[in-house]
């Protein structure tokens, strides 16, 4: 089968959508085959696949709205939830007065034009969180989009902040606490013997077993965060 000049789409994922085959043209638009992650089979348009318009069937959308409706508390709460997210990005990007807005806005971070025109398109993208799980950016220096997003934990997060150290250890680069909870060693021992001057290596070996992590390791714990946060 011969294709018009434009990019095979054959074989190509978007979302929850595979594309199976060409189906031929509206106008100069091309169309295509689809097959949506629940089963159903349906024609699409390039332009809605490639900007991301369209990512299922219309399954997504219908989960989203029934979430919305008349299913319980707990689909309410999860909607809510997300809407909550939802707006703070929002807020603490575009708004000055938002207590965030010097860490984002102000630092250039910004909303893709996607998910800033339509809340039911960021739902559509990054879909239900786990629990426990909040919307986190893969570089932190980048913006909030599709590509640079996902549901992550507290110590995921607390790992791909701006501010976090890593350390060259066994061949990888890991922070702090990565390296203490790996070797099952006492995380603020081996703070303090890095502060007193000693190699990563030197630090580990001198620390005491169990890992314990930053706010559980000592006591002393919330005395010392300032000086952790301009170490980290």
């Amino acid at each position: 089968m011969s294709y018009p000049r434009y990019y095979d789409l054959t074989g190509k994922i978007f979302s929850r959508l595979t594309i199976i085959s060409y189906a031929g043209k509206a106008g100069k638009e091309s169309l295509w085959n689809c097959r949506c992650s629940c089963g159903t089979e349906k024609v699409i348009r390039y332009n809605s696949l490639m900007s991301g318009s369209t990512v299922s069937c219309g399954c997504l959308r219908r989960e989203v709205n029934r979430s919305k409706g008349h299913q319980g508390p707990y689909k309410r709460t999860q909607s809510n939830f997300l809407h909550r997210i939802y707006m703070s990005m929002k807020t603490r990007c575009y708004n000055e007065k938002n207590p965030n807005y010097a860490r984002y806005g102000a630092k250039g971070v910004r909303i893709c034009q996607r998910w800033l025109d339509s809340f039911d398109a960021f739902v559509d993208d990054m879909g239900m969180p786990s629990e426990g799980h909040s919307i986190d950016r893969i570089d932190p220096h980048g913006d909030y989009s599709p590509e640079n997003c996902r549901w992550a934990d507290r110590f995921t997060q607390s790992q791909n902040q701006r501010r976090t150290k890593y350390h060259q250890w066994k061949g990888e680069s890991l922070c702090l606490t990565e390296i203490c909870r790996r070797e099952n060693v006492d995380y603020f021992q081996v703070y303090w013997a890095l502060i007193a001057g000693k190699s990563i290596e030197e630090a580990v070996q001198s620390a005491n077993k169990p890992f314990k992590e930053r706010a559980k390791g000592s006591k002393a714990a919330g005395s010392v965060q300032s000086s952790i946060k301009s170490y980290s």
